[in-house]
């Protein structure tokens, strides 16, 4: 099924904050809800990509992404700029 119109997909590699950067150019979001972030790394990763972009950032995922963390519960940041 394709993308509605306006929508665009964006391909990068989740291991990387600077291919992630690059791929999103200067896009910010409203939200970004993240469903396939499978590793601790990828969410730090997408917490450090998406800091400047979106006031809110909603990750789903198994209880192994949170495994070595040493922060439980919502992560709070400072204030969205852009």
């Amino acid at each position: 099924m394709p993308a509605p119109p306006g929508v665009e997909h964006v391909v990068a590699d989740r291991d990387s904050a600077s291919a992630m950067t690059a791929a999103l150019g200067d896009r910010g979001f409203d939200v970004v809800i993240d469903q396939v972030c499978y590793t601790p790394d990828q969410a730090r990763t997408a917490l450090e990509v998406f800091a400047d972009r979106t006031p809110r950032y909603v990750m789903t995922s198994t209880i192994e992404v949170y495994a070595d963390l040493e922060h439980s519960g919502p992560w709070r940041r400072r204030p969205w700029t852009r």
